[in-house]
């Protein structure tokens, strides 16, 4: 008798099966650090939240402008997913102090980046939903280079940015994403609208 064909086996996504009112819902997929967030670990007085972590190391974290409005908005409309390459150790207090709200649903950590932490991306593919269907929004652009069509960048944000309006900028083209059959078109729209208005910045700048 020949030999018995091997079986390929198929990989266990990352994420469970959609249930309740996140059934059918288009999946948004957001960094947290520079994107949502951004922390430090030496003492801050004027930090928005501060967070113990193992090893008794302290996280002192400020909040991206608007992001409370953001998240909120959101899940009105989408699974949200927090997808950072921080440790778990690290990202789930940060997170838990953040989603007071509890609309994050998923969250999403190092062990889960593909490659190593110096050379990583985020694979959607193995979240376990339709590629069709999820938008990754992050402030690295290799983030999103393995499925560029789903892929909006963030500017990297620093707590000293206090005017800045990104999130709410997001919102428009996020609530017709989710309306929309696929997500493409309006991420492709969103990304050449940035492209334009970087260049007309440019030559206002020259």
């Amino acid at each position: 008798m020949g030999k018995k064909p091997k079986v390929k086996k198929i990989p266990t996504p990352f994420l469970q099966n959609q249930t309740g009112d996140m059934v059918g819902r288009k999946t948004l997929v957001l960094d947290l650090d520079e994107t949502l967030i951004k922390a430090y670990f030496e003492p801050r007085t004027d930090a928005d939240f501060v967070v113990d972590l193992k090893g008794g190391e302290v996280a002192y974290v400020f909040k991206r402008p608007h992001v409370d409005t953001f998240l909120m908005e959101m899940a009105k409309h989408f699974e949200i997913v927090v997808f950072t390459a921080g440790t778990e150790g690290y990202a789930r207090p940060v997170i838990d102090a953040l989603d007071t709200s509890k609309v994050i649903k998923h969250r999403l950590y190092r062990q889960h980046v593909t490659g190593t932490y110096e050379d990583y991306h985020k694979d959607l593919t193995k979240l376990g939903r339709k590629l069709s269907n999820m938008i990754l929004i992050d402030n690295k652009r290799f983030n999103l280079t393995p499925q560029p069509r789903n892929g909006i960048k963030s500017k990297t944000w620093i707590e000293t940015m206090t005017d800045d309006n990104q999130l709410l900028r997001f919102i428009p083209t996020l609530e017709r994403a989710c309306r929309s059959s696929t997500v493409y078109k309006e991420v492709e729209q969103w990304n050449q609208l940035e492209r334009l208005r970087k260049y007309m910045e440019m030559w206002k700048r020259s």
